[in-house]
C-alpha cells in the first residue's frame, strides 16, 4: 500500500525517537546534557513543513490525476451515453420491425384460419361424400355427407383405414395407387339397379408433402332415375302415337264388322218382307230357320258380337279422345261425362296390367242431380282422373286382407261457384312423409323394377289442376284405411 509524504513526515521523527533515542537525540542536547527543545522544535516543524509540502504536492498531483480521470470518465460516459442512444434507437427500430412482423404474422395467421375455416365449411357443406386418404388408405378428411351416408362420425373415421370405417365403398387400394402413379383422376360407376347409383371419382393430390387422394362420391340416383323416366316417357309418347294410329286402323274394319253383323241379323229376320222371296227361291223356310237359330243360340251369338263390337268401338273412341291433343280454348263439358268416360277407359287399360283388374273394383258414385256448366280442357281432365284411378288401382291391389272388397267412391259437389270432386279408395293408404312429397315430380313409392310408376302422374295432375284450371288438389290418407284426393276448381 502506497503512503503519502505527509505520513512519512510525521512518522520519521517518531521512528527516530523510538529506534535511535540514544544516538539520534544527542544532537538535540546541550552541553550540559539538557534537551535543546528549541532546536528540536525547529527540526520537527521543518520536518512537518516538508511533509505537509510533500502532501500538498501529492494532493495536487492526485487532484490533477483525478481531474484527468474525471475527464476520461466523462468522455467515457458521453461515449457510453451516445452508444446507449444509438443502441436504443437501433432497438426501437428492431422493436418496430419486430412489432410489424408480429402484426403481419397475426394477420397472416388470422387469414389462414379464416381461409381454412372457409374451405372446411365448403367441404362440410358439399352434398357429396368427400373423403381424403393417404397413400396407405388412412382417412385424413371426412365431411358431413360422408357421416350422414355411412353413419360414421368424423372423429371415429379420422386416422382409421378407409375400408374398416366404410367397408361398403367400391374403392380398392389399387385405385389409389393407380391415381397416384398416373396423376390422373379415376372415375368409377357403382350401382344397385333400381335402388341407387353412385359416380365415384378418385383425385390424386399433387404437390403436397404427403401423397394421397381425395375420393368424391356423388349420389346420382335421382338423376339416373329421372333420365330413365324421361326415356320411359318418350317411349310412352311413342306408344301413345302408335296406339292412336292403331285405333284409327281398327276403327274402320270394326265399323265394317258391326255393319255386317247388323246386316246379317236383318237378312235372317222373318219380319222383313224382302227376305221371304229369296228364301223361297232357295227353298228355305225362314220360320224353321229361326227355330234352328234359337235352338243353337245363333241370335244370342250375333247379339254378343254386336255388343262386343260396340264396346270395342267405345274403347277406341275413348282412346282417340285421350290421345288427341287438347285445344287451345276451354270447352263447356259435363264433368260427370268425363269421369264416366275415364272409368270406361280405365276398365280396359288397367285390366291388362295383371293383378287386380279395375273392372273388379266396386265403383260408388255420389253425383248431384244437376251440374253447372264447367269449362275445361277435356283431354287434360281425363288425364287427371286416369292418374287418380291408376293410383287407386295400385293401392287396392296391395291390400292382403281376407274377404276384402276393393272400393272406389267418386263424389261431386257443387259449392256456389266452385266444383269439388273427391276420389276415395279403401286401399293401403299413405304415410305422412309420402303425402308431403306425393305431388313432386319423379316422386314415387312404387318399384321401378316392376315397371310401375314413373313418378310423373300426380305431379302432372297437380300442374293441370293448379296452372291450367286455377284450382287446387290435395290428399288425405291414413295407412291401412285408404286415401282421398280432393279437387276443387272454379266453375266458369
Amino acid at each position: 500500500m502506497r503512503r503519502s509524504p505527509l505520513y512519512w513526515g510525521l512518522l520519521l521523527p517518531l521512528l527516530w525517537s523510538a529506534s535511535a533515542h540514544a544516538g539520534l537525540l544527542d544532537i538535540y542536547r546541550n552541553a550540559d546534557g539538557s534537551t535543546n527543545w528549541q532546536y528540536l522544535a525547529n527540526t520537527g516543524g521543518g520536518l512537518i513543513t516538508i511533509g505537509l509540502g510533500a502532501g500538498i504536492v501529492f494532493l495536487a498531483m492526485s487532484r490533477r490525476k483525478l481531474r484527468t480521470y474525471a475527464d476520461a470518465l466523462a468522455k467515457i460516459r458521453d461515449e457510453l451515453e451516445l452508444r446507449v442512444v444509438e443502441r436504443t434507437a437501433k432497438l426501437q427500430v428492431s422493436n418496430q420491425k419486430l412489432s410489424e412482423e408480429v402484426e403481419h404474422h397475426r394477420q397472416t395467421s388470422e387469414l389462414l384460419q379464416s381461409t381454412e375455416a372457409y374451405i372446411n365449411s365448403i367441404i362440410q357443406s358439399m352434398p357429396y361424400m368427400l373423403i381424403g386418404v393417404d397413400k396407405g388408405g388412412v382417412v385424413t378428411q371426412w365431411n358431413k355427407s360422408a357421416h350422414t351416408i355411412s353413419g360414421v362420425d368424423n372423429e371415429s373415421a379420422l386416422g382409421q383405414s378407409l375400408w374398416s370405417v366404410y367397408p361398403q365403398i367400391s374403392i380398392e387400394q389399387g385405385h389409389i395407387e393407380r391415381a397416384l402413379t398416373t396423376k390422373e383422376p379415376i372415375h368409377i360407376e357403382h350401382a344397385q339397379h333400381g335402388q341407387y347409383y353412385y359416380d365415384i371419382t378418385v383425385y390424386p393430390l399433387i404437390g403436397t408433402a404427403e401423397p394421397g387422394v381425395v375420393i368424391l362420391i356423388d349420389d346420382v340416383t335421382q338423376r339416373v332415375l329421372a333420365e330413365s323416366t324421361l326415356i320411359q316417357k318418350d317411349k310412352m309418347a311413342s306408344m301413345g302415337e302408335l296406339a292412336a294410329g292403331m285405333a284409327h286402323d281398327i276403327n274402320s274394319p270394326l265399323s265394317a264388322i258391326l255393319q255386317a253383323v247388323q246386316t246379317v241379323q236383318r237378312r235372317l229376320s222373318p219380319s222383313l218382307e224382302a227376305n221371304h222371296q229369296p228364301a223361297e227361291a232357295a227353298g228355305i223356310d225362314l220360320q224353321k230357320l229361326q227355330h234352328y237359330m234359337q235352338a243353337r243360340e245363333i241370335n244370342e251369338l250375333l247379339a254378343g258380337v254386336q255388343e262386343a263390337g260396340a264396346r270395342t268401338s267405345s274403347i277406341v273412341s275413348n282412346l282417340l279422345e285421350f290421345a288427341r291433343n287438347s285445344s287451345h280454348d276451354k270447352q263447356s263439358v259435363d264433368i260427370i261425362d268425363i269421369i264416366e268416360n275415364t272409368l270406361e277407359l280405365a276398365r280396359n287399360i288397367f285390366s291388362l296390367q295383371g293383378g287386380l283388374r279395375f273392372q273388379d273394383i266396386r265403383i260408388e258414385r255420389a253425383y248431384p242431380e244437376e251440374t253447372p256448366e264447367f269449362r275445361c280442357y277435356p283431354a287434360e281432365m281425363q288425364q287427371v282422373f286416369l292418374n287418380l284411378f291408376r293410383n287407386a288401382n295400385h293401392a287396392l291391389r296391395l291390400v292382403e286382407r281376407d274377404n276384402f272388397v276393393p272400393r272406389l267412391k267418386i263424389r261431386v259437389f257443387v259449392m256456389d261457384i266452385m266444383l269439388r270432386i273427391e276420389v276415395e279408395d279403401n286401399g293401403v293408404g299413405m304415410s305422412e312423409e309420402v303425402q308431403q312429397h306425393i305431388f313432386e315430380p319423379f316422386f314415387t313409392n312404387k318399384e321401378f323394377s316392376d315397371g310401375e310408376g314413373t313418378g310423373l302422374g300426380l305431379s302432372v295432375s297437380h300442374f293441370i289442376i293448379t296452372e291450367h284450371h286455377g284450382g287446387n288438389i290435395a290428399v288425405t290418407s291414413r295407412q291401412g284405411e285408404g286415401s282421398t284426393f280432393h279437387i276443387q276448381m272454379p266453375c266458369e
